[in-house]
């Protein structure tokens, strides 16, 4: 869910961080913070309901929320009076950007490795895993501090040789490895199925 907010103000408490003062212009009211929500792609935490009462005209005012940037020097990229945009759930931008990074990828063949990305992106994984890259090679995990978890990750890898033209997964925990699997270029999708079943992230 989108919502966009009108920043009223930016401020900060001392040992507490930055705070942003924000007036709802549009979308439902019934929303709520999750670990991944953003901000113009910015984490926040921690908000605050401030019912407002009636204006000098009679007219009842926008109730105002008030909302705690995860990184305080992230205050820098944001104005008052800025209109921004919550996303009760972050983890999909993500996504697309992982997507439109394997598309610009020259001189290699990553095309099984961007049909994986798309089913992740077009499913409700997307909304629960982070993903990386190394190289060619895409990392997956269930995001801890809204990154990526290096102690607990599947490593998704394509072998372009035309004599194998195999992808291959390993999932590790903890630096050992737990599961391992080799699969034809055309059967990604179904092993990341499998894999899915197996972890039951």
């Amino acid at each position: 869910m989108n919502i966009a907010f009108q920043v009223e103000s930016i401020f900060n408490i001392t040992n507490r961080g930055t705070f942003l003062a924000l007036k709802q212009l549009s979308g439902e009211s019934d929303w709520h913070l999750t670990d991944y929500s953003t901000i113009d792609g910015l984490r926040v935490n921690n908000f605050l309901k401030i019912p407002r009462t009636l204006n000098n005209k009679g007219l009842q005012l926008k109730d105002l929320y008030v909302l705690q940037l995860t990184d305080s020097s992230d205050y820098k990229k944001l104005l008052e009076g800025q209109t921004v945009v919550l996303k009760e759930n972050g983890l999909e931008d993500h996504w697309v950007e992982c997507l439109r990074s394997y598309e610009e990828f020259e001189g290699w063949d990553v095309k099984p490795i961007k049909y994986i990305v798309r089913h992740i992106l077009n499913s409700e994984y997307s909304s629960r895993l982070y993903p990386g890259t190394s190289m060619m090679r895409l990392l997956v995990s269930k995001p801890v501090d809204g990154r990526l978890n290096f102690t607990e990750t599947l490593l998704i890898d394509y072998n372009h040789d035309k004599l194998k033209q195999q992808i291959r997964f390993v999932y590790t925990k903890d630096k050992q490895e737990k599961y391992s699997d080799f699969c034809q270029a055309t059967e990604g999708i179904d092993t990341f199925e499998e894999f899915m079943k197996w972890r039951k992230w």
